[in-house]
């Protein structure tokens, strides 16, 4: 240990033999033993070995922080990975999934920094992160049936929710289990089991939010084409509503048209 080490003896000698033994030196202090040379025979080629055995430690000991980012990393996606091979989120098209892809290197960097976000800091509320999981795997519309989504868990530095929706169909109940990653800050959505390819594509949680809102919208919107079937009663509508507007009809009870 540095606290066993005694600095002067390791001093002790000529340039040469003080380099060696520095060289030999093990969990060393280079700042005490900087102190103890610059107290002594202050000399500045041993001093400036001292600098650079200094350097030399710090430049490994950074590259041990970015091997064990790197490793942890790996770790995560690994995991990720094993858990979206195969299967599909059955509500979206491929296009839909397209339109929030990253290639996995983004990814990489997405799960990191979330992983490595302090779990008191700010991002989405679990509550916030369970509601836009429930509109985005039943696209905002009712359901004829259930759906149950547990609440929000940390896991790999991100929250996971299993959701799972029940439909009554013509020949039966229908049920569907999801589990989804969601970023800390609410951004990305990653279907478990969604893997296109080698490229796992994480959906934007904000854009398919708007068009699912946008689509919701267009729904509410009456229609204006007219089919075989429909076209006589949307004229009658429409002759409705310009009676009520003009309050007055023909003697023959048309529209004046």
């Amino acid at each position: 240990m540095a606290d066993d080490i005694d600095y002067e003896e390791v001093l002790d000698g000529t340039v040469d033999e003080v380099k060696e033994a520095i060289d030999d030196l093990d969990n060393a202090d280079y700042e005490e033993l900087l102190d103890t040379e610059e107290d002594g025979d202050d000399r500045k080629t041993v001093k400036d070995y001292i600098r650079s055995s200094m350097d030399s430690e710090e430049e490994d000991e950074a590259e041990e922080t970015v091997e064990e980012s790197s490793e942890t990393e790996e770790e995560i996606v690994e995991d990720i990975e094993e858990e979206t091979q195969g299967g599909f989120l059955g509500s979206f098209s491929r296009e839909a999934v397209m339109a929030g892809g990253l290639a996995v290197g983004v990814l990489i960097g997405i799960v990191a920094s979330s992983y490595m976000m302090p779990a008191g800091g700010g991002g989405a509320s679990p509550a916030s992160v369970k509601e836009d999981v429930r509109v985005i795997l039943t696209g905002g519309q009712p359901v004829n049936g259930t759906v149950d989504i547990s609440d929000p868990v940390r896991r790999h530095g991100m929250y996971f929710l299993n959701a799972t929706v029940s439909r009554e169909t013509a020949n039966g109940t229908r049920t569907q289990t999801q589990g989804v990653y969601v970023t800390l800050d609410g951004e990305k959505l990653i279907p478990v089991r969604e893997q296109l390819g080698r490229t796992l594509m994480p959906i934007d949680v904000e854009s398919t939010l708007s068009q699912i809102e946008a689509q919701s919208q267009t729904d509410r919107q009456p229609s204006t084409s007219q089919t075989p079937e429909s076209g006589q009663s949307t004229q009658t509508d429409g002759e409705t509503e310009q009676e009520t507007q003009s309050g007055q009809t023909s003697g023959d009870g048309s529209t004046g048209y």
